[in-house]
């Protein structure tokens, strides 16, 4: 337990220990303490997807879907697609360090489903997963019945319930442990109310008075302190009161069920609700959002579900302005953000936010929230530009809204139940923030507003180049479908494209060969029958594992002949091997850079199991090896994903599944530096640079006819062809268009080669088989990495000993090394900065306080503040003073 002398750092995130507070006072800003932990850093995270591809419009306007169309010839579905058999699984594992072995059975949640397609979705692809806590977790369990309303000021948390009363929390008098339950202030009012509380706001002018409404249309003013009501009125409105809106900071609108609308007239005084007199309105009945507009003083939007309604208390006008098209689902709230001037945003209850001109009424923007969580439940602005949502299944998104598309910098899971609301307090003059959420069974809890540890990493990102050094790394990435070709089985002409395959680069530092099909997948069944008909007999799977063992040996072997002609004997050493059924991984690095390399595990994810079809082998997946250079991590994933034209969606849950379930050992805590901020480096996306490579099998969505005419025409202008063809090309449609494809975020360098898939073998025709298969950029090599990195070339080879060409690919990446005594002093300033910028904005806040009264502009707020050291109540007193208003 803290000792009464102890206070709570509510505001740095470098801050360990977590302590609590005495009372203190919100509009005093808090000290924040020096570094006291180290933090987790990575390399400059990816920018946001660039607009990939801007295709000629000459051939196609725009990609007609994420899918190919029907009608296309599907009849060249690969070997494993008509294979009905069930199969025997012999499996060989051969590897330096760890290695791991996970079947992928499960279809991760990937909807198929998009949201309308003038939607835009958010980038979730830098979005980190750990909870804005204030230094510790905190939640209030729910012991008081439903709650209906719930609002915040400061450190207070004041909550109306079924059961007539008020509960009052303070989240800084809470004992030091990782998870509090907080007790409710005592001397709670013990009669009940006049009704169930449904809306409840803070008075404008004192932190310890609230306003309440109830189901019985009562008003009631109770002090936080005393815990009593202090008065209350009974007959203003008919029905339950569903709305509290502050208007400035001299007006207190109340909107009831019946639509009838009651401005009343605040000051300091508060007000007196036996005498006053509100003025009366009736605006749209059963309003299920409302909000004061924040550009126009006396206008109100409001909607009842199909059209946002306008009213303007200086006309008394109530006009219908922005009837909800029919694409759109039904409007369940509405809100405004200081940053985007003029606009309001509306909620859907299909999870899209759509943006209109405060002015001309039109739709600015769309976005559609749910593609990759789940049912929007809850959603809330926080601060000038972010937005808070919550769903069904529990988790919180942030969201900001200044980039386009907008970008999510927080996701986590906040609740085991659907979040039902959210608060905070948007005119809040204190620099402590919270955020307020409540799930379905009314349990709260509280985070991080300021999202602070937040902006210190983005900041410790941006200046990575005061405290470390950097050293480039150039990086060749080799992957070839071989379709089981033994090197002994190469013409003297494939040997010398090999050759050259693996000499792409000059002089490169790590080199990754990938291959897939190093045996023949379409007869492992008679692979099998033939071990087990052996004249000696099979004792173990160890020992069938050994015959499979013999091909990745002899392509080891060949492998390492041909870097040693190439780059010299001795130069390059391997330092990891991997292997699953198909599949081969086979990393080399130069024998220099060895000794600082570590932690060089790797992992395999079996996929294509099959249920309708029976066939339960996993002859497809990939292999995931990462290491650590330096303090930089690097992973390489190799893919062998589904075959077949229209099995795009199959393909995706391969990739799902293969991201998803591979997993590192966890390092060693000094080893995080070299992983993403808030990620332990056990999961493929954990790592600063990730390359993904192997035949990933997406095809081109056109008839054979039409590919084959493009490439073929000699007149025709090679560079528009591959345009024209990479327009329906099934990976960069989804890419460039479906936010829930687990590869979004992933760049690939331009195509500028032929598609590598299917020819018939030794020849330059493509498949001229029956089934005549579309030509295809099967064979890919996509990156994910900071900006720094960049792409030296990437083409294909001329090996025709298999139906794939091979590819390859370079890349610069820069190792970083940290210098812990320069990381201190940026900490260090970084500390002040923070400080320097809480008591900026806390000075903002205050003259906007001091503005609202309508008593004089920003200038002279700022010159009556600064004369009395921004105590916001003197200068409240004094300008009603000289204003002709005085207190008593």
């Amino acid at each position: 337990m803290m000792n009464d002398n102890e206070q709570q750092d509510w505001t740095c995130p470098f801050k360990q220990t977590a302590v609590a507070a005495m009372p203190v006072d919100d509009s005093a800003l808090l000290d924040i303490p020096n570094v006291s932990r180290s933090m987790q850093l990575n390399l400059p995270r990816s920018n946001s997807l660039d607009k990939l591809y801007y295709y000629s419009n000459k051939k196609n306007d725009t990609l007609k879907s994420l899918f190919p169309p029907s009608g296309y010839d599907d009849s060249d579905s690969d070997e494993d697609d008509n294979d009905n058999d069930q199969q025997v699984q012999l499996l060989r594992s051969f590897t330096v360090g760890s290695k791991h072995i996970t079947h992928h059975r499960e279809i991760w949640k990937c909807s198929t489903s998009t949201a309308t397609s003038n939607s835009a979705h958010p980038d979730t692809t830098q979005a980190s997963k750990k909870p804005p806590v204030l230094n510790h977790e905190i939640r209030i369990s729910n012991e008081h019945g439903t709650i209906h309303a719930i609002t915040t000021r400061g450190s207070l948390i004041v909550a109306g319930t079924s059961h007539y009363n008020i509960q009052s929390y303070n989240i800084k008098q809470v004992a030091e442990s990782l998870f509090n339950t907080i007790e409710a202030v005592p001397g709670q009012p013990q009669e009940p109310t006049t009704g169930a509380i449904r809306c409840i706001c803070f008075s404008a002018h004192a932190n310890d008075m609230i306003w309440a409404g109830t189901d019985s249309g009562s008003l009631l003013a109770i002090g936080t302190q005393s815990n009593r009501v202090i008065s209350k009125r009974a007959a203003m409105h008919s029905s339950a009161i569903t709305f509290m809106l502050q208007h400035r900071n001299i007006e207190l609108w109340t909107l009831d069920d019946s639509g009838c609308l009651n401005i009343w007239s605040t000051s300091p005084h508060g007000i007196d609700l036996a005498k006053a007199t509100p003025q009366q309105f009736t605006v749209t009945k059963s309003p299920k959002t409302a909000v004061l507009s924040s550009t126009r003083s006396s206008t109100l939007w409001l909607s009842s579900g199909t059209c946002i309604d306008k009213f303007d208390s200086s006309t008394a006008m109530l006009v219908p302005v922005i009837p909800i098209p029919a694409d759109l689902g039904e409007l369940i709230q509405l809100f405004t953000l200081p940053f985007h001037h003029n606009l309001l945003f509306a909620v859907h209850l299909d999870g899209q936010i759509t943006a209109w001109d405060e002015t001309t009424f039109e739709q600015t923007q769309c976005v559609s929230v749910v593609a990759c969580m789940d049912k929007l439940t809850a959603i809330v602005p926080v601060g000038d530009f972010y937005v808070w949502a919550g769903f069904r299944n529990g988790m919180v998104a942030v969201y900001d809204t200044r980039t386009e598309p907008w970008l999510v910098i927080k996701m986590w899971k906040a609740h085991k139940n659907a979040i039902a609301k959210f608060a905070v307090d948007a005119c809040s003059i204190s620099a402590f923030k919270p955020v307020i959420s409540v799930d379905s069974l009314g349990h709260i809890a509280i985070w991080d507003g300021l999202l602070s540890e937040y902006w210190l990493e983005e900041q410790l990102v941006a200046h990575m180049a005061d405290y470390c050094d950097f050293n480039e790394l150039k990086t060749m990435i080799c992957s070839w479908n071989m379709d089981a070709i033994k090197p002994d089985a190469l013409t003297d002409t494939d040997r010398e494209k090999i050759h050259e395959w693996l000499n792409g680069m000059a002089d490169p530092d790590i080199i990754m060969v990938g291959i897939q099909e190093i045996v023949d997948l379409n007869s492992k069944t008679l692979t099998a029958k033939s071990f087990l008909s052996l004249n000696r007999k099979i004792e173990t799977i160890e020992e069938a594992d050994e015959l499979l063992t013999h091909r990745y040996m002899l392509w080891h072997d060949y492998l390492t002949s041909v870097v040693d002609t190439n780059f010299g004997k001795n130069m390059y050493k391997i330092i990891k091997t991997d292997q699953m059924v198909g599949l081969f991984s086979c990393i080399f690095v130069k024998t220099k850079l060895e000794e600082r390399i570590r932690h060089c595990d790797s992992n395999a994810v079996k996929t294509g199991f099959r249920l309708m079809n029976k066939s339960l082998h996993g002859n497809k997946g990939g292999i995931a090896t990462r290491l650590i250079i330096d303090d930089t991590s690097v992973c390489f994933v190799n893919c062998h994903l589904a075959a077949g034209q229209s099995n795009v969606l199959t393909r995706n849950v391969d990739v799902d599944g293969i991201l998803h379930s591979a997993r590192f050992p966890v390092p060693a805590s000094t080893t995080l530096d070299a992983f993403k901020p808030d990620s332990d480096g056990t999961s493929i996306l954990d790592h600063d640079t990730c390359f993904l490579s192997g035949d990933l099998n997406y095809r081109i969505g056109m008839k054979r006819d039409q590919v084959l005419a493009l490439l073929a025409a000699e007149s025709h202008n090679k560079f528009e062809a591959w345009e024209t063809l990479q327009q329906e090309d099934q990976l960069k449609k989804q890419l460039a268009l479906n936010p829930m494809f687990r590869l979004f975020g992933f760049k690939e360098p331009p195509i500028l080669f032929d598609p590598t898939y299917k020819y018939d073998q030794g020849s330059e025709v493509y498949d001229s088989s029956e089934k005549k298969r579309i030509p295809a950029w099967c064979d890919r090599i996509l990156h994910r990495g900071p900006a720094s990195m960049s792409n030296i070339y990437y083409r294909r080879h001329e090996v025709k000993a298999s139906d794939h060409r091979p590819i390859s690919a370079g890349f610069t990446i820069h190792a970083k090394t940290v210098c812990q005594n320069r990381l201190d002093q940026v900490k260090t300033r970084l500390t002040e900065e923070w400080q320097h910028s809480l008591e900026e904005n806390l000075q903002s806040k205050k003259i906007q306080h001091i503005t609202r009264y309508d008593l004089c502009d920003e200038n002279e707020a700022r010159y009556r503040l600064e004369k009395v050291d921004w105590d916001v109540g003197q200068v409240v007193v004094d300008l009603y003073r000289d204003k002709g208003d005085c207190l008593n």
